[in-house]
């Protein structure tokens, strides 16, 4: 008999953070870092709805949030979790107008700052520039977009996939909600 042996699962997420809030399944976290900020803005990071945010920290030595950490950055990440039947009813408008909103007051209060930068990832991206639009009254010091889909005219092989021969859209959030 043959015995297998599995390698252990590899870390992904190790930035040390806080939980700072939570809304059903979205998470506000904050990282905290060893050495002391340099930088007075917050960067609030507003993650994709479906991917997972470890991407961004995803091993030592090899994540964007530890090297911002590293070099003074206040870093924040606002987490959706992972979607389920119990969502089917949440709106892009639920994100929109309310969790982000809801996060930059947060943020803002938390590091008793009076500006803060975004930085929005995939779909993050797309409704963070709503978000942006929707509120210029809000201290936003700085927008950043990181493959943030914003036109969505020209799909390509995605196009057809959707075509209404192929795909019907209505069927499937009749059976799945929205």
């Amino acid at each position: 008999m043959q015995v297998l042996t599995t390698d252990p699962e590899p870390e992904v997420a190790p930035t040390p953070k806080e939980l700072v809030w939570t809304k059903n399944k979205t998470k506000l976290y904050r990282y905290t870092p060893d050495q002391p900020k340099k930088y007075k803005i917050p960067l609030l990071m507003v993650y994709a709805l479906i991917n997972k945010p470890y991407v961004l920290d995803l091993a030592k030595g090899g994540s964007l949030i530890e090297y911002l950490v590293s070099r003074g950055f206040d870093v924040y990440l606002l987490d959706w979790g992972t979607p389920g039947l119990e969502d089917k009813n949440m709106k892009l408008d639920d994100y929109i107008l309310d969790y982000i909103p809801r996060a930059v007051k947060k943020v803002m209060k938390n590091s008793n700052a009076s500006e803060v930068s975004i930085l929005g990832y995939c779909m993050g991206g797309t409704m963070t520039s709503v978000f942006a639009a929707l509120h210029p009254e809000l201290p936003i010091r700085n927008l950043i977009f990181m493959t943030s889909p914003f036109d969505f005219t020209n799909t390509g092989s995605y196009g057809s996939m959707l075509d209404k021969r192929y795909f019907d859209v209505d069927k499937v959030v009749d059976t799945m909600g929205n």
